[in-house]
């Protein structure tokens, strides 16, 4: 398998601005196209995992208020199961809980946020009692 970097948007869903999946992703000839995230991880293409992790790490990630009202607002409601750890995306691996009584650190939009920028605390406003 090997990827090719082209331009293009693929994966950038809730990315942060400044995300390079805004501006690129990778083609794979035989099975079609990949995020920047996903060439990261892959084992693969060593090559292609390299430029990806680069395009991360040197990326200039913006944490801005409508980007974190974005996020919050769509895990409303959802936070991580007591046993997982970090953020989840995985809809097995959350609760709803529709009085959002759960604790603010398991809040599925602050875990994302902090996926990004760890220094993030949760936004209690943002996480609305019913």
């Amino acid at each position: 398998m090997s990827f090719a970097l082209i331009p293009g948007k693929m994966g950038c869903f809730l990315c942060p601005p400044g995300h390079p999946s805004y501006k690129f992703q990778f083609k794979d000839g035989a099975r079609g196209y990949a995020s920047v995230e996903y060439v990261a991880k892959q084992n693969q293409d060593l090559a292609a995992k390299k430029v990806a992790q680069q395009l991360l790490d040197t990326a200039k990630l913006e944490m801005t208020e409508e980007w974190i009202r974005q996020v919050y607002h769509h895990y409303y409601s959802c936070y991580r199961k007591s046993d997982e750890k970090g953020y989840v995306i995985d809809g097995e691996r959350f609760v709803i809980d529709g009085k959002n009584e759960l604790p603010p650190e398991t809040h599925c939009g602050f875990l994302f946020v902090k996926k990004y920028f760890p220094h993030a605390t949760p936004r209690l406003d943002l996480i609305k009692k019913i």
